[in-house]
């Protein structure tokens, strides 16, 4: 990308009315590429830029200056957290990206507002393309589309905030002309400004090495942002998975928990159970002692009646047995 946002390579198609125009616009938007995410279902991939170049002549060559404008039409990708999203693999270098150059926009936004002496344009593609768009002698529009619902409300607060400070950004417009060179003018004057022109010439290649030196470090920052956010991200991730195990562990301790207490009432009821069994038999088994003794007695009683006869028998049987003759 070359200074002032003109990017080489690019096809640049002859337009002589607005309907080529708006023709040439729909072939643009059918090079978008969008893919289906977790918070949208047609979600941009990339950034979308539309320039167009006007330049406005005298049908009558006059000698007067030609007018010249670039409209950037700029549709930006939304900035998506990977957490809510839920992208992968190529989705997921593709948001990063998204991400990066979302936030270098966001960065020269807030040079630009605070009035800083060194605006980082170089720090991405993005804003070397919209160098000449965002401040100076241009006008912007920025329209910033959020939602109502209440889950995405942090990202519809981001949003606002990056377009309130959009909104500090003070530019002063001007009719861009370029006309011809005026003759006449004096070698000293020509000397005078040969010697300006050396000096802003070494003054912007000590600013382009101090510049150079800088952009350095804040790629190296850049770099170490990305990855810490992708470390932050892993870390996340990672929690996640922890506490979900331990919700499953809380999960099964809870269960087990449930199956000591219902083992513990059952084994309390077979106690219960077992005590009146043990009780019904000790009544049983008394009941059956009981018995046992009177039939013991019984037949002591009846054993004692027996020999009792018996003996009564034999007595009777010696007093009415024959009578032996004794000699004289």
């Amino acid at each position: 990308v070359q200074d002032g946002g003109f990017t080489p390579g690019l096809s640049w198609l002859r337009c002589g009315s607005a309907e080529q125009a708006l023709h040439v616009l729909d072939q643009a938007c059918g090079n978008l590429f969008y893919a289906e995410t977790n918070m949208n279902r047609a979600s941009s991939r990339s950034h979308a830029i539309f320039q167009l170049r006007v330049t406005r002549r005298q049908l009558e060559p006059t000698g007067s200056a030609a007018t010249r404008a670039r409209i950037c039409v700029v549709d930006l990708a939304g900035s998506e957290r990977v957490k809510k999203s839920g992208v992968k693999g190529k989705h997921f270098q593709e948001a990063m990206a998204i991400n990066r150059s979302l936030l270098a926009l966001g960065n020269v936004i807030n040079a630009l507002a605070a009035k800083r002496s060194h605006v980082p344009f170089r720090n991405s593609k993005l804003t070397r393309i919209l160098d000449g768009s965002i401040g100076g002698k241009c006008r912007t529009a920025l329209l910033v589309c959020v939602s109502p619902d209440a889950v995405h409300m942090l990202e519809t607060i981001c949003s606002l905030e990056f377009a309130a400070r959009a909104m500090c950004i003070e530019g002063d417009s001007k009719v861009n002309r370029s006309g011809s060179v005026r003759q006449g003018s004096s070698p000293r004057v020509e000397r005078d400004l040969k010697h300006s022109l050396k000096r802003v010439q070494e003054k912007v290649a000590r600013l382009e090495q101090s510049l150079g030196a800088a952009e350095g470090e804040a790629a190296d920052l850049q770099q170490a942002l990305v990855h810490a956010e992708v470390r932050a991200e892993q870390f996340q991730a990672l929690a996640e998975a922890r506490s979900e195990e331990a919700q499953h562990e809380s999960c099964r301790a809870r269960h087990a928990e449930e199956c000591a207490f219902a083992a513990a009432a059952s084994l309390q009821t077979v106690r219960q159970d077992s005590a009146e069994q043990k009780r019904a038999l000790e009544a049983h088994l008394s009941l059956l002692q009981t018995e046992m003794n009177s039939m013991r007695l019984e037949w002591a009683v009846r054993t004692a009646v027996q020999q009792d006869d018996c003996h009564a028998r034999v007595r009777c049987n010696r007093l009415h047995g024959p009578m032996h003759w004794q000699k004289p």
